[in-house]
């Protein structure tokens, strides 16, 4: 019984940080602005089943193979504080009406 406790627990943590890193890449992708996603994103800590997890933006990259912003490439930290687990990522936000 112990031992299914503690793989039972397991799964539950790394289910928790994929769980918040699909949450963040719909944030990315389905937000109706750049402007509004870093905050969003900040403000995951408060969504019910993430209370542990602490997200942030560490960097965001216009891609411009021309003269025009074609897309956004978001750098995003996820940090599970109840082990100490942190994952970073990058997610592609395509955007043809960028400025």
């Amino acid at each position: 019984m112990l031992q299914y406790k503690a793989i039972s627990s397991r799964l539950e943590v790394a289910t928790n940080i994929h769980a918040a890193k699909l949450t963040v890449e719909g944030i990315v992708r389905n937000a109706s602005s750049e402007d509004d996603i870093e905050r969003i994103i900040e403000e995951l800590s408060t969504y019910p089943g993430f209370e542990q997890v602490v997200a942030d933006v560490i960097s965001k990259t216009a891609l411009k193979p021309g003269e025009k912003i074609v897309g956004w490439i978001f750098e995003v930290s996820l940090t599970d504080n109840r082990i100490g687990r942190r994952e970073v990522f990058n997610v592609y936000r395509y955007d043809p009406y960028a400025k």
